[in-house]
């Protein structure tokens, strides 16, 4: 709490901008309540419906959106939940699409150096969006003592199939959200 009064007071910024409803949200509603700065809250549709899980967290998001002086939703679609499902005033959203202009920002070729100074051996794939200057955390990367990954198993330009035994088995949790796959159905009888 500290650290985040002096950094204000060094500062003097016009607006706090939190990343994200919770936790920045509540770092952000605290400052501003020692200094009277307002906040501007960034929202993505993925944490509202976690929010909507429970009564706390619904209770939380539903203050820091209440208190912001402005809110910044990633989509028309998440300032639509805003307004319908949280009860946040038209006017006081503003959509921000998050993007990057390819022809500005491409990913650099892989760096073996850099690789082996990170330790990283063998094909890793990132499994989560990892931002600027954001901690290299191992459950956010395939590899040796991270999470396991379908595609980080499957070589380059090669496809992996899963044989379905029962309803939940599948491909055991090694599909993730990002990885890229192919959907095959397949049916039995006439319905």
């Amino acid at each position: 709490a500290r650290a985040v009064r002096r950094l204000v007071r060094r500062t003097a910024p016009d607006a706090i901008h939190c990343g994200k409803c919770l936790p920045d949200g509540l770092v952000g509603l605290a400052a501003r309540f020692w200094t009277s700065i307002p906040v501007w809250t960034y929202v993505h549709g993925e944490e509202l419906r976690l929010a909507a899980t429970s009564r706390e967290l619904r209770a939380l998001t539903r203050h820091v959106l209440a208190s912001s002086a402005r809110v910044i939703a990633n989509s028309g679609h998440t300032s639509r939940l805003i307004t319908a499902d949280w009860g946040v005033a038209p006017e006081k959203i503003t959509v921000l699409h998050p993007g990057v202009d390819a022809s500005l920002f491409t990913p650099a070729p892989a760096d073996a150096d850099v690789r082996a100074r990170l330790g990283w051996t063998g094909r890793r794939v990132v499994l989560t969006a990892i931002g600027p200057n954001e901690p290299l955390l191992k459950w956010k990367i395939s590899g040796p003592g991270a999470r396991a990954s379908l595609s980080a198993l499957v070589a380059e330009g090669m496809r992996a199939v899963a044989v379905r035994i029962n309803d939940s088995s599948g491909v055991a949790g090694f599909v993730l959200p990002g990885d890229r796959v192919d959907v095959l159905y397949t049916r039995e009888g006439d319905d």
